[in-house]
């Protein structure tokens, strides 16, 4: 590794841990009083061999009756509450520390040609991502814009 003093260069390795503190704030503000509002969040960050998520903290205001959690598919922790008073404002508000390391995991796998996706392996993998939503499409344009934004196609 260079000596800091010189800067870096591009094949230095980095290896000391970045701690972070993180906070996320979630606000929603009701044009008329609610209750026995039922939610879910996703917001505790995910140890694995990139990252350790050393502390998490999920506030509700106003306060939960219980606060449980769950793993999703993915190994998401999914807190999920429910808040059966009347209230007019629901904040939720995670705070969490976490280190990260240099992450060993390697490159994104290549999937070419596109048609490989039909393979009975990466269609389990990817299943969720192969799909149009009302929110993405998979139609040509986005199917190009997507390739033309990575570095190796």
């Amino acid at each position: 590794m260079s000596d800091p003093a010189e800067g870096s260069t591009q094949d230095d390795e980095w290896t000391d841990p970045l701690l972070l503190s993180v906070r996320h704030l979630t606000r929603y503000d009701y044009h008329d009083d609610v209750w026995d509002s039922f939610n879910e969040a996703r917001l505790q960050p995910v140890s694995d061999t990139a990252q350790e998520c050393r502390e998490f903290h999920l506030r509700v205001e106003p306060t939960a009756t219980s606060l449980r959690d769950y793993p999703d598919f993915y190994g998401n922790c999914v807190h999920y509450f429910d808040v059966p008073q009347k209230h007019a404002r629901l904040e939720v508000e995670a705070f969490s520390r976490v280190a990260t390391c240099a992450d060993t995991r390697g490159p994104i796998p290549a999937v070419n040609p596109p048609s490989a996706l039909k393979d009975h392996a990466e269609v389990e993998d990817y299943f969720d991502f192969l799909n149009d939503s009302h929110f993405v499409s998979l139609d040509k344009e986005v199917w190009r814009e997507s390739i033309d934004a990575l570095p190796t196609g």
